[in-house]
């Protein structure tokens, strides 16, 4: 089995609880379509990694990384933030000083994330103007 074109990640073969395979990619999640056999998932998989072009699936497959990424941080930085507020209620100084510092750090990442999905949003923007051309 080829590689991900895309990513170059481990692909992994898949079936349903209907009987129906269809071929992921472990790293950035793009798919084939499903099929009836195995070999029919295979031949698709292995087909699409030489065509070269980002197909939309893959676009989509990032965004919902994205938004899942950023959904983590922002649960993570809520949970820092009630921390910090109850080791102050606590007059835990120290642990909230060090916990203020996490907010930041988390904040930091946050920033980086939205740089990312700027350049996700104007990839998609470009893939879904030459799709249309």
């Amino acid at each position: 089995m080829s590689p991900c074109p895309f990513c170059g990640a481990a692909a992994e073969g898949n079936r349903s609880s209907s009987g129906v395979f269809w071929i992921a990619c472990s790293g950035c999640g793009v798919e084939t379509s499903t099929s009836s056999t195995i070999e029919r998932a295979l031949s698709q998989w292995n087909a699409r990694a030489h065509r070269g072009e980002v197909p939309t699936a893959i676009l989509k497959a990032l965004a919902n990384r994205w938004r899942q990424s950023c959904d983590n941080l922002q649960d993570e930085a809520a949970a820092v933030r009630r921390s910090a507020v109850e080791a102050l209620a606590l007059h835990e100084l120290d642990r909230a000083q060090e916990l203020v510092r996490a907010v930041t750090a988390l904040e930091a990442r946050a920033a980086a994330l939205l740089g990312v999905g700027a350049e996700l949003s104007e990839a998609i923007r470009r893939h879904t103007s030459r799709s249309e051309a």
